[in-house]
């Protein structure tokens, strides 16, 4: 991870860089560090904004915040300018709405337990 952090020192302006950085963060579960690198990233000049907002959906499911992610999510959706990318993103809000309702199920039966 620490040839990410480099590249970003010494050019932060290469935005190529965040992407994989980002999800390395996510996949590791060193979501802190993911949500800080979003933040930086998205005052990145030319950054793909909702590709960086895809991926904070992803931390913020990480950690169960379902209704944060279908945000990002929206967010990222009404910023597309393409076809494939629009319905990307509504796809994958699609499936965390419904991993949402499965998740509340399994409170609701837990609390009648």
């Amino acid at each position: 991870m620490g040839c990410f952090s480099l590249a970003i020192y010494h050019d932060p302006t290469f935005t190529e860089v965040y992407y994989p950085y980002i999800g390395l963060l996510t996949e590791v579960e060193d979501l802190h560090s993911a949500a800080l690198l979003v933040v930086k990233a998205l005052k990145v000049r030319g950054i793909n904004k909702p590709k960086i907002w895809h991926l904070e959906a992803l931390i913020h499911e990480k950690q169960g915040r379902y209704e944060e992610a279908v945000g990002c999510l929206l967010d990222a959706k009404n910023s597309c300018q393409e076809k494939e990318c629009f319905s990307f993103y509504g796809s994958e809000a699609k499936r965390i709405l419904k991993k949402s309702g499965a998740a509340k199920k399994v409170e609701v039966t837990a609390a009648q337990a």
